[in-house]
Parts: structure tokens; sequence; C-alpha cells
């Protein structure tokens, strides 16, 4: 487990860390809630969760990952077989996005909890 929550990364610290979650096997759980996380950086991360298969608990909330964001959560949604748990609350997400996100689960019989709390659904 990496609570990583509150920090106010960079881009420059991101980077690093989803590199390693390209190659990390033991890290079941990571929380980057709240960290002003650029729609770059989300998407980076997606990215790296496509490849990754020990992460089940992935917290993301707090950001703003706009579109470009969410668009890169949802493909990920899409062939990860391993994540149990994403929070995506608070993140400025409405309609569209959730949209993306309940069609990427369609195709997910992994995810057992979806957090979407405190967006602009309605």
């Amino acid at each position: 487990t990496l609570d990583l929550s509150a920090n106010n990364f960079a881009t420059r610290w991101a980077l690093p860390l989803t590199d390693g979650l390209c190659k990390n096997v033991n890290l079941t759980s990571l929380d980057l809630s709240c960290n002003q996380l650029m729609p770059d950086d989300i998407e980076n991360f997606a990215e790296a969760l496509e490849v990754n298969t020990s992460l089940i608990i992935f917290a993301i909330g707090g950001n703003n990952p706009e579109a470009k964001g969410i668009n890169a959560l949802a493909e990920m949604l899409k062939v990860n077989e391993y994540l149990e748990n994403l929070d995506i609350a608070a993140s400025g997400l409405e309609n569209g996005g959730s949209i993306l996100i309940m069609k990427a689960l369609q195709k997910n019989s992994s995810l057992k909890h979806l957090s979407l709390k405190d967006n602009n659904l309605g």
C-alpha cells in the first residue's frame, strides 16, 4: 500500500511513479487523491495500469482529469483485469465522462467498487 494523497505532485514526480507501476508486481493499493494531477499525468497512470497486474485499489479522486484523463481511465478499464476498486470522487466528472466510464465497465469483469461521489452527475 502506498498513500501519497494530498501531496500536490508535480509532473516531475508523477512520471517516475508511473514508470514504477509498469514494473512493480507487489504494490496492491495506490492513493493519489488530491494531488492536483494534470490530465497528462492521469493519462500516464492509466496507461501504466493497462500493463500492471498487481494493483487492485487505485484512488485518484480530488484531481481534475478533464476529458483526456477520463478517456484514458475508461480505456484502461477495458483492458485491466486486476483492478477491483477505483475512486474518482470529487474530480469534476460530468455526465459525458461518466458515460465513458460506464461503457468501459461493460468490458471489465474485475472492478467491484467504483466511487463517483461528489461529481457533477445530474
